[in-house]
C-alpha cells in the first residue's frame, strides 16, 4: 500500500495532508479578520435576518430555492401541526446550460410563482450565492459561481427587480431574498426545539452560517445586542492544502486562485477529482493496462457516477466495469474513491470545529447544538452517512462536542418562507 499512499499524497488526498485543527485555526483567524472588517478569505457577511422573531402562525408564503441548476417552488405555511407546503413548479436555472443576464433569472422566478401569488402576501427567494446587504434596503449577488454563465449581475438589486417583477403580474406584497445557508439555518430554527444553531450548505458550492449578537460584528460599530444571522461566504477560503489534482483543476477554471475552498468540496468537482486521481494511477502504472485504458478515455466523471460505484463495487456500473479484471484494481479504485469523500468531509469538519470554537456553542450534552444541512450532498444517504460518521469520531468522541444534525428535502423553502414572515 505504499504506491497508493504515495500517489493519495501526490494528489492531496492522503489523510495527513489535512489536519483538522490546523484548518480550524487557520479558518477561525479569518472569521475573525472577518468580524473585525479586514480582508479575509472567510468575509462573514451580516444578513437582515434576525432568527429570534417569533414565526407567524397560518399566513401563506410563495416560496422559490434555487440549486444550481433548478429553480424550485412552492407555498408554505406554518400551523401548530407543523410546516404545511404545497409543491409548485420546476425549472432548469438560467444560466445553468445556457448563458443568460440575471434578468432572465429573476423572471423565471416570477413567471413560476405567478400561480401561487393569489393566496400569499409575502414571496421569499433563496438563492446558493453569497448575498450583499446594502443598509437602504438592496440586495446584491457577490459574484455568481464560475461554473454558472450568468452577465449582468453587477450592480443589480434582487429585491427591487424581484419586487417589480411581481407587481407587473398583480403582486403587491413584500419580497425576501436570502441565501441559502441562511435558509437552511432558519428552516432548522423553524422546525427543531434547539437553544444554538449552526447551519452548512454542501452542493457546488459550500457555505457557512450562524447567528451573532451585532455588538460581536465589529465591524457593524452597532451598540444593538440584537442577534443577525451571519453568511460566512465559507467556499472562497484560501487557506487550504492543494495538491497535484487541486492545482491542475484550478488552472483550467474561470477564476484561478479563488474561491479554493469551494473547488475542493463542490459535487460538481468531485467526481473529477476522482477521476484526476486515477488518471495518476494509470500514469505510475499502479492500474493494469485494461483498466488505466478505460480510466484515460473518460473525459468526465460525475459525482453520482463515483458514488454508485461506492455503493456497487461490483454492481453493473461504469467503474466497477473498469475495475473487474484484476481485485487489485478494485482495491485501489474504491480506496482513492473513499479518499475523495473523506478530504471533503475533513474540510467541511474543520470549518465546523472553527465555528464552534468562535461561538462557543455544542459544550452542553443535556443541550446539543443542531446543525441544520441543507444541499445536494447532504441529501445522498451515502454521503451524509459519511458525514455523520465522521463528525461524531472528530467532534463529539475526540473534542467533547455534542450536536444534533437536521435534514429535510424542504429545508430551504421551510427557512425561505419563515425569512419572509419575519422579515
Amino acid at each position: 500500500m505504499d504506491a497508493l499512499s504515495a500517489l493519495l499524497s501526490r494528489s492531496g488526498l492522503h489523510p495527513d495532508a489535512l489536519s483538522i485543527p490546523t484548518m480550524a485555526q487557520v479558518s477561525l483567524a479569518q472569521m475573525r479578520i472577518g468580524l473585525y472588517g479586514g480582508q479575509s478569505s472567510i468575509p462573514m457577511r451580516p444578513t437582515e435576518l434576525c432568527p429570534t422573531r417569533p414565526i407567524p402562525q397560518n399566513q401563506m408564503v410563495a416560496v422559490a430555492s434555487c440549486t444550481e441548476c433548478e429553480l424550485r417552488t412552492a407555498s408554505l405555511q406554518f400551523t401548530a401541526e407543523g410546516p404545511q407546503l404545497t409543491p409548485g413548479d420546476a425549472f432548469p436555472l438560467p444560466g445553468a446550460e445556457y448563458p443568460a443576464p440575471l434578468s432572465d433569472l429573476i423572471f423565471a422566478v416570477a413567471e413560476l410563482l405567478e400561480p401561487l401569488l393569489p393566496t400569499c402576501r409575502q414571496v421569499a427567494l433563496a438563492l446558493p450565492f453569497s448575498l450583499e446587504y446594502a443598509p437602504t434596503g438592496e440586495v446584491y449577488l457577490v459574484r455568481p459561481p464560475a461554473e454558472l454563465r450568468l452577465s449582468e449581475w453587477e450592480g443589480f438589486d434582487l429585491r427591487a427587480a424581484l419586487t417589480q417583477e411581481l407587481r407587473s403580474r398583480g403582486f403587491a406584497g413584500s419580497v425576501c431574498v436570502l441565501g441559502s445557508v441562511s435558509a437552511a439555518h432558519l428552516g432548522a430554527v423553524a422546525t427543531v426545539s434547539a437553544k444554538r444553531y449552526l447551519s452548512l450548505y454542501w452542493d457546488e458550492s459550500f457555505n457557512s452560517g450562524f447567528a451573532l449578537p451585532k455588538t460581536a460584528i465589529l465591524k457593524l460599530k452597532s451598540g444593538e445586542n440584537q442577534l443577525r444571522l451571519l453568511d460566512c461566504n465559507a467556499g472562497s477560503f484560501q487557506g487550504v492544502p492543494f495538491g497535484a489534482v487541486d492545482l491542475t483543476m484550478d488552472r483550467d477554471s474561470r477564476y484561478p486562485g479563488e474561491d479554493l475552498l469551494d473547488k475542493m468540496l463542490s459535487t460538481r468537482y468531485l467526481g473529477e477529482q476522482y477521476r484526476f486521481a486515477m488518471i495518476k494511477a494509470a500514469e505510475d502504472s499502479l492500474l493494469t493496462f485494461m483498466c488505466g485504458r478505460e480510466f484515460l478515455s473518460l473525459r468526465k466523471l460525475p459525482l453520482a457516477t463515483l458514488l454508485q460505484f461506492l455503493e456497487e463495487p461490483n454492481g453493473s456500473n461504469t467503474l466497477a466495469e473498469f475495475c473487474k479484471h484484476d481485485p487489485k484494481d478494485l482495491e485501489l479504485a474504491l480506496a482513492v474513491g473513499e479518499a475523495v469523500l473523506h478530504r471533503a468531509n475533513r474540510l467541511i469538519l474543520s470549518n465546523l470545529l472553527a465555528l464552534l470554537q468562535l461561538t462557543g456553542a455544542g459544550r452542553d450534552p443535556e443541550s446539543p447544538l443542531c446543525v441544520a444541512l441543507g444541499g445536494e450532498a447532504f441529501s445522498h444517504p451515502a454521503m451524509a452517512s459519511r458525514f455523520s460518521t465522521l463528525q461524531n469520531a472528530e467532534l463529539q468522541k475526540k473534542r467533547g462536542y455534542f450536536l444534533t444534525l437536521h435534514h429535510s428535502p424542504d429545508l430551504i423553502l421551510q427557512g425561505a418562507a419563515a425569512a419572509a414572515l419575519i422579515s
